[in-house]
């Protein structure tokens, strides 16, 4: 897969797939995207003191990062485990500014490790982070009550459309412990194409029934607000309360 290192409005790198016409972050900012969907919107919803968490496209890595970030900024225990079929060369990762952005560079050899370390086993980082990446794909999981919190970070549905129904969403309800979420942004100009008769996840995603087949079962919970797992159709009354996305209109 060929990509070019370009750079966000926030300074930060992002890559650009001319063949699938994505990025893998929002041109407005790649840090700022991850901080806000991941950290703002995900982990810091919860005060365990430890938390297992699924990431579903490992990537640049820069959610793994700044979740580790977290570890040493909090008192918590990260269990972390990413997906990714398809991994980035490290003559591409090596070349990313994130940890001169964030004023991490003292943390050089974490993200190096992240990227570096066998595919498979798990690594004990730092006493707060433990970290496994794994060559699979979300559909050849079969994760029971396992995670608190998933970073869904794949790609729009033009370019992934494998990733978008309910079959992936339903594994992933499946893999929550009770209580569990899953944060994921899907960006504005992508909803009205591809999910005018589709199903869009919203922001956080709780486990409410292990009933397979019955997405409307599921609730999303936002800013204190239940709702259900809609279709596009009739999802639009309901995005004002999911942060990171906009009303529109199929």
């Amino acid at each position: 897969m060929d990509v070019d290192l370009i750079t966000t409005r926030d300074g930060s790198h992002t890559l650009d797939v001319p063949g699938l016409k994505e990025r893998y972050h929002s041109i407005h900012g790649a840090i700022q995207e991850s901080k806000h969907v991941f950290i703002e919107m995900g982990l810091c919803h919860f005060s365990s003191e430890s938390l297992s968490i699924l990431e579903v496209g490992f990537g640049t890595g820069l959610n793994a990062f700044l979740t580790f970030l977290e570890t040493i900024n909090q008192e918590i225990l990260i269990n972390y485990h990413a997906l990714e079929p398809f991994p980035l060369p490290l003559s591409c990762t090596i070349k990313l500014n994130y940890l001169k952005l964030l004023e991490a560079v003292k943390f050089q050899k974490v993200f190096n490790l992240m990227h570096q370390c066998p595919w498979g086993p798990a690594i004990q980082v730092t006493p707060q982070y433990k970290f496994q990446k794994s060559i699979r794909k979300v559909q050849d999981t079969d994760y029971k009550t396992e995670f608190e919190l998933i970073y869904y970070d794949a790609f729009a549905p033009h370019a992934q459309a494998e990733m978008w129904n309910e079959d992936v969403f339903v594994k992933m309800i499946d893999a929550l412990k009770s209580g569990g979420g899953v944060g994921n942004l899907l960006r504005q100009r992508r909803c009205k194409t591809d999910y005018a008769e589709g199903w869009i996840p919203c922001t956080k995603i709780t486990r409410t029934t292990r009933q397979k087949g019955n997405a409307e079962r599921y609730q999303a919970l936002e800013r204190n607000q239940i709702f259900e797992f809609l279709p596009a159709s009739t999802l639009s009354s309901i995005f004002p309360f999911c942060l990171g996305w906009k009303p529109f209109h199929v």
